[in-house]
């Protein structure tokens, strides 16, 4: 959520490098889409969803491109069991299968097995945990923003959204700002006069700068 609606709470990136042929840029994005889980996964998966909804991967011009902007969502979908049942269930397998065999200690490749099928039960009676987050990107400013703060979710972005377009993200900050043309002629006399310390005064006092 955050682009369209919802948190106003973002982190904001430089685009090192151009936006080319959109009909190309739409087949790396379709080329990196989200893909549901399976029952075997035991990582998370992520990739692009449509902004509008998390369900839709049918991306094309009119879903994609709103006049400079490029409007994304990043979702990923995990499995998140819950662990003291997943205890509790392996313990009573492992105990029902040393009756049945006579076994006072079962061996490891048995021990994996009755923890894989429990596992794979829990999956079928439960639906993964779903993140979805907003990237709206601003091809003319050169400027990207992403609805969250969350630092995992802000790396998992910043590797998908370069592996995707093959382009270089920076995070914004006063001297990124100056160094790419951001920042008007006073606002850079300010950075290079200000302390360390006093960079928040810059970025206040040019909250309305591109991206």
């Amino acid at each position: 959520m955050g682009a369209l609606e919802g948190s106003l709470s973002y982190r904001q990136y430089f685009v090192d490098g151009e936006l080319n042929d959109h009909d190309a840029l739409l087949e790396r994005i379709r080329h990196h889409s989200f893909s549901s889980l399976n029952l075997e996964d035991e990582e998370p998966k992520w990739g692009w969803v449509c902004a509008a909804n998390p369900l839709d991967v049918d991306f094309r011009r009119d879903n994609v491109f709103f006049n400079q902007y490029v409007v994304l969502a990043l979702r990923q979908d995990r499995w998140r069991l819950p662990a003291a049942l997943l205890k509790a269930r392996v313990n009573d397998a492992r105990l029902k299968l040393m009756a049945s065999s006579g076994k006072e200690r079962l061996a490891r490749h048995e021990r994996d097995a009755i923890m894989e099928e429990q596992k794979r039960q829990l999956k079928e009676k439960s639906l993964p945990a779903m993140s979805v987050v907003d990237m709206a990107w601003d091809t003319a400013g050169k400027s990207v923003r992403f609805w969250t703060h969350n630092n995992a979710m802000n790396e998992l972005f910043q590797e998908l959204f370069e592996e995707t377009f093959q382009l270089h993200l920076v995070p914004l900050s006063p001297y990124t700002m100056a160094a790419n043309g951001l920042l008007e002629d006073e606002a850079l006399e300010a950075l290079f006069e200000l302390d360390p310390d006093d960079l928040s005064k810059v970025v206040f006092d040019n909250a309305d700068a591109p991206g």
